[in-house]
């Protein structure tokens, strides 16, 4: 869709994509995109990342869908930190069971920053290059444009594969209102030379609640800061 014509009410559903060139920025790419589903797909054998859910992207599903053997990330939902008209902002997104397995290069699973609102659940992710889930971006150390995400009851495994410093999930800056909890991590690859962990509170990590999430069979620990800022530590 365009900013002043989005997409409503689409579903795309019990479809196979496989087998794609390398190039652009996923294979299957919505913009400007509200209220619509993404069920039951098979993704496989791709050249880019699965699904992409960028600017303007408002209460949409995506949900039971397989996804395996991708040269880039399983699902991306990405706004711009700074949009340049309310219509850019990309909220109220919903990414609940589905299945990520092999990442085949140095990206991640599951990945949303520069949102609002964005519900990650109940999704089971292994083979990863890098990091299983993460929620939030870089930039956001004072004024935000994330905020308020919940991430519940994910399956998260054999992840960092190809890649040193990180985690299975991983949470970064402001993010007021940001809730991960209830999410299973284990078996993270062990890194080579800087550790990788359960859970990492990335670059200045400052308003999430992180409660009640299970870490087995972890070669080197549970969790870990880069310059952030743990309250109520218990």
């Amino acid at each position: 869709g365009t900013r002043e014509k989005p997409v409503r009410n689409l579903r795309l559903y019990g479809l196979k994509f496989e087998n794609t060139s390398a190039g652009g920025e996923g294979t299957v790419v919505f913009r400007y995109a509200k209220n619509c589903e993404l069920l039951r797909n098979n993704i496989e054998n791709v050249s880019q990342t699965a699904i992409r859910f960028s600017l303007g992207c408002y209460h949409n599903l995506i949900s039971r869908n397989i996804i395996n053997d991708v040269i880039g990330s399983g699902i991306y939902v990405f706004g711009n930190p700074k949009p340049e008209n309310w219509n850019d902002l990309v909220s109220d997104n919903m990414i609940s069971y589905n299945k990520i397995t092999n990442t085949l290069t140095a990206a991640t699973g599951i990945s949303t920053a520069n949102a609002i609102r964005t519900t990650v659940s109940h999704n089971y992710i292994a083979n990863t290059g890098s990091y299983g889930i993460t929620l939030g971006s870089w930039p956001n150390i004072e004024e935000t444009s994330d905020g308020s995400h919940l991430a519940e009851y994910n399956h998260v495994s054999f992840t960092n594969m190809r890649r040193d410093d990180e985690g299975g999930i991983a949470v970064y800056d402001l993010s007021l209102g940001s809730v991960v909890r209830n999410n299973l991590i284990h078996d993270v690859h062990p890194a080579a030379t800087n550790e990788n962990v359960g859970f990492f509170f990335q670059n200045m990590s400052l308003g999430w609640k992180v409660t009640d999430n299970i870490f087995y069979n972890l070669k080197q620990g549970e969790l870990k800061y880069c310059a952030a800022y743990p309250v109520n530590n218990v």
